[in-house]
């Protein structure tokens, strides 16, 4: 599979599939939409996008099983708890 096809199939730009081919590590834990849609290209199990996505952020927190579904349980939540969320992890990155 392209990383074109990949791009389209995920919805994911492909300079994006491109640099995580590539090994580049994240800055930032990609959204539930990504995750899932990569899951989806790839054929492969949501948990396992998210641990590998996990594991480039290179944090204490990126070991195996950690992530266990937490991705999806907080796309599970209303967007106003989401952009809570998001606004307390940012302020943690920024520390």
């Amino acid at each position: 599979m392209s990383y074109a096809q990949i791009a389209s199939a995920s919805g994911l730009s492909k300079a994006r599939i491109g640099q995580m081919a590539i090994g580049a590590h994240l800055r930032q834990m990609p959204s539930p939409a990504s995750i899932t849609g990569l899951a989806r290209a790839l054929d492969l199990p949501v948990e396992q996008v998210e641990e590998a996505a996990a594991a480039s952020l290179q944090t204490p927190s990126a070991r195996p099983g950690v992530s266990g579904g937490l991705v999806r349980r907080i796309s599970a939540l209303p967007a106003r708890d989401r952009a809570v969320i998001e606004a307390v992890l940012r302020a943690l990155e920024e520390r």
